[in-house]
């Protein structure tokens, strides 16, 4: 008897399981669309130590706009690895920049030069803010991550080039002398 009992509740225990896993989903669905928000954002995935780089976002400004007509201010804040890197609102003088409603504008940064004595990896959120009269109101976020490589150079591979060749010719023949079978002459 205890055997049919279980029976009933193992599938039970398993629609509790799918449903709780489904609610997330379903809300996550139903949020509501965002006024700004990013179309583009473009990057390099593998960014050279002590050479500069730059970010390109492109963003969408639907319906955002101020009392005075039918101008959006938007700003961005970048975080690297979770820490303020950069906000335009405080870090800038012009502190926002203007996009018309109904369209888009694209943005280039340059962050600068990365330092590294090892090769590292980063990941880097930006946040747009929509600014209302004196309020800001995040609208979008995105993230991406990327690879800061250092570049090696081969220092006194002069002395060591002819040994290479020597080597590489010696296997050469070695290679030539075991595949036909020819002794060679000593």
């Amino acid at each position: 008897m205890k055997n049919k009992a279980c029976i009933p509740l193992i599938p039970t225990i398993l629609v509790v399981m799918l449903a709780s896993e489904m609610i997330p989903i379903i809300s996550a669905d139903l949020e509501e669309s965002k006024g700004a928000h990013f179309t583009r954002v473009e990057y390099q995935t593998k960014i050279y130590a002590s050479r500069p780089t730059a970010w390109r976002f492109t963003i969408y400004n639907e319906n955002r706009t101020t009392i005075e007509g039918n101008q959006g201010w938007f700003f961005l804040v970048f975080y690297l690895d979770d820490d303020l890197l950069w906000s335009e609102y405080n870090d800038t003088e012009y502190q926002v920049w203007q996009c018309t409603t109904g369209r888009s504008v694209t943005l280039s940064y340059e962050p600068g030069e990365w330092e590294a004595n090892t090769p590292l990896s980063h990941y880097a959120k930006i946040d747009l803010y929509w600014y209302n009269n004196g309020t800001y109101h995040l609208e979008d976020t995105t993230s991406f991550s990327f690879d800061v490589v250092l570049l090696t150079t081969l220092r006194h591979l002069h002395p060591f080039s002819y040994l290479v060749i020597y080597l590489l010719a010696s296997f050469a023949l070695l290679y030539y002398y075991y595949t036909t079978g020819v002794e060679p002459e000593l």
